[in-house]
């Protein structure tokens, strides 16, 4: 095979099959699943498969193997915790397992194995929250991901774009999330970070006038959480709450539903308020206010689950995907650096054809979530669409110095002027963008440059 893009020729082919497990690969049937493609379709029949098993896959060129992370990234299909025997089928693009556009493969064959199931298939990447009733809450492990259950995924994050990097060493980004409006309407996906046992700096690189660029701070975790993969939309706040004193194109509900809900206040609408708005960190992730009317009090109530903004912390080590760098693509800040992070891929709401062009003008807001290129945690738009609400209080003259799950300042709210909630990721109205950006806003004012997206705290159930 001179050119993987044009043809594999069945002869070509040669399947074998290896048993090391109770579990046996009855038959293998492999494939090229058209001339013009190259597309390899693999059938592997399953039998006596009483316990989980995955599938051990191995490429040669002869009696050559092919680099095995080559193979990895060149797989897809049914190979993890299978629980029942029968046909199983996955797919392999030879132009990947080569790491070529163009390669030679006079003597190709595919090797399976069927092992026991490795439990790291069983570690639950994303969490899909019902936000109807029975609001309920879906697990998708890393082998449902895997296996192709919810659509296209990326283990690669220079798949993204071939300048991207990442220090991360286990990338899995749901891309298929966003081709879905249920995942910005009815549902809210949730993607894991892992972080417990890590540690950052936060906020390095960030500039500060007299200090110059901060070198950082360290901060460290002692638990994994999860965080949304979007913002919250419109659409999802709705169905929690009613919307407060109108949102973003508010008379075009088309156009509006799956942008961010932005205009909301911290307190009030977000998180509720009390006497003094002393409620974080004095208080816990329940201290939401009496009324219970706020987002995340009936988020709480609804599902039973530990929902709240995230710590500036969380946020950013969220954001930053694995990087030290200015940019969650591993690139320091530049202008167009930014703006192609926040290069829209659709500037129209689903299914709407009709708006005019000047409905689609990104200068007088947010862009459709899911729009900008995501990290490698798979997590969309962290950068330049709507700055983000966090936590933590928001002092211009006070930095937070990190530590172990820092919960920012405790300094005391001594009045009106200083209850200033610590906002990140700059907005669609700022060019200044980048992981360690932080900004203020005052818990009771809403503005339009404002969304935010959710976390799931390490206690999980309230």
């Amino acid at each position: 095979m001179k050119n993987a893009k044009k043809s594999l020729l069945a002869g070509m082919f040669a399947a074998i099959a290896a048993v090391s497990h109770a579990a046996d690969v009855e038959k293998l049937i492999v494939r090229q699943q058209w001339p013009w493609s190259t597309s390899v379709k693999v059938e592997c029949t399953l039998v006596d498969v009483t316990s989980p098993v995955d599938l051990a896959i191995e490429i040669y060129n002869g009696a050559n193997k092919i680099d095995s992370k080559l193979v990895e990234n060149a797989l897809s299909g049914e190979r993890f915790a299978i629980k029942e025997g029968g046909v199983k089928t996955f797919y392999i693009d030879p132009v990947k397992a080569c790491g070529a556009a163009k390669a030679s493969i006079p003597d190709f064959r595919v090797k399976v194995a069927v092992v026991p199931a490795d439990d790291k298939y069983n570690e639950v990447l994303y969490k899909i929250v019902n936000l109807e009733s029975p609001y309920d809450v879906q697990d998708v492990t890393r082998a449902m991901l895997l296996n192709g259950e919810m659509g296209a995924v990326e283990t690669d994050f220079g798949a993204i774009d071939p300048g991207f990097t990442t220090g991360l060493d286990d990338v899995i980004i749901w891309t298929g999330v966003t081709n879905d409006v249920k995942y910005k309407s009815t549902h809210m996906a949730l993607r894991k970070i892992p972080a417990k046992g890590k540690s950052f700096k936060v906020l390095q690189g960030l500039y500060v006038t007299g200090k110059g660029q901060l070198p950082g701070f360290d901060t460290s975790f002692t638990n994994d959480f999860y965080i949304g993969v979007f913002e919250v939309t419109q659409t999802q706040y709705k169905k929690i709450r009613a919307p407060a004193y109108g949102s973003f194109q508010h008379n075009n509900p088309l156009y509006s539903a799956y942008r961010p809900a932005e205009n909301l206040y911290w307190g009030n609408d977000l998180r509720g308020v009390d006497e003094y708005g002393y409620m974080w960190p004095d208080g816990d992730h329940t201290s939401l206010g009496a009324d219970g009317k706020s987002f995340f009090a009936r988020m709480q109530n609804n599902t039973g689950l530990v929902f709240d903004l995230p710590t500036e912390a969380m946020w950013e080590f969220a954001c930053r995907g694995g990087n030290n760098t200015d940019l969650y693509t591993g690139n320091a800040y530049s202008v167009s650096d930014a703006q192609f992070i926040m290069r829209a891929r659709n500037v129209n709401a689903p299914d709407s054809d009709a708006l005019a062009p000047s409905d689609c003008d990104l200068s007088q807001g947010p862009n459709i979530v899911g729009s900008y290129a995501p990290n490698a945690f798979g997590l969309y738009d962290m950068l330049g669409n709507v700055a983000e609400f966090c936590l933590d209080r928001y002092f211009s003259s006070e930095l937070p110095q990190g530590g172990i799950d820092p919960r920012g300042s405790s300094s005391p709210q001594l009045g009106h002027d200083t209850n200033y909630r610590v906002m990140k990721g700059g907005s669609y109205s700022s060019a200044n963008i980048e992981c360690n950006i932080r900004s203020g806003e005052h818990q009771t004012y809403n503005s339009r440059r404002a969304g935010f997206r959710v976390c799931l705290y390490p206690d999980f159930s309230l």
